[in-house]
């Protein structure tokens, strides 16, 4: 959709809710994958797998939140420690997704698999689900709000045209775009659109 993107204004997610299961000897792993907006989305999706798979032995989980992984959180939920929410997160850095929540299902089959082994069962099982959930771009916006007269309408739809995201238009006394904006190329925008308009133009960060 846009060329030249900086790493500040998109990151990748994934678009939907995919599952994935696998045996290791006898024990079944069966990983969830969800896309996420926030802790408190995370923190309800948790609440309500477990008590779905109330059954199971083990509900462990991994999520990350933020552009910059500002907040993530991990949980082993009672095996052996660094063995089963680590891996899951690392399963989602190997993609660098962000705003995703994985869970790993586990029912014991009756063999202890140790740790290393236990701790490549969830890795893979988080791997191979996000692996087949489909990708998705977030673009990272600041909405604006630019009031001209019709004498420039065609001049500010070409400079949004390569740098919007989403524009909707209001023709009234006077032409009212509201637009959200690759975060990297505000400053940029507002300086063309002065520059483009000799100054009659009202721009506003909403």
């Amino acid at each position: 959709m846009f060329e030249h993107l900086e790493t500040s204004d998109f990151f990748i997610t994934i678009a939907n809710e995919v599952s994935f299961e696998t045996k290791v000897k006898g024990s079944k792993f069966i990983g969830f994958a969800f896309p996420i907006i926030d802790k408190q989305q995370a923190e309800e999706i948790l609440e309500k797998h477990r008590k779905k798979f109330y059954d199971a032995t083990h509900n462990c989980f991994a999520y990350s939140i933020g552009t910059e992984n500002e907040l993530f959180r991990y949980s082993d939920d009672g095996e052996p420690s660094g063995t089963a929410g680590k891996p899951i997160y690392q399963a989602i850095k190997h993609f660098d997704f962000k705003n995703v929540l994985v869970i790993v299902t586990r029912y014991f089959g009756g063999t202890k698999l140790g740790m290393g082994p236990l701790a490549r069962a969830y890795y893979d099982a988080s791997l191979e689900c996000l692996t087949a959930a489909e990708k998705k771009t977030e673009y990272i916006t600041v909405k604006i709000k630019i009031v001209v007269d019709y004498t420039f309408v065609t001049v500010v739809k070409r400079l949004l045209e390569p740098v919007s995201v989403q524009t909707k238009e209001e023709y009234l006394e006077n032409v009212t775009f509201t637009s959200k904006i690759l975060k990297s190329k505000v400053e940029i925008l507002k300086k063309d659109v002065i520059e483009s308009t000799q100054g009659k133009s009202e721009i506003t960060i909403i």
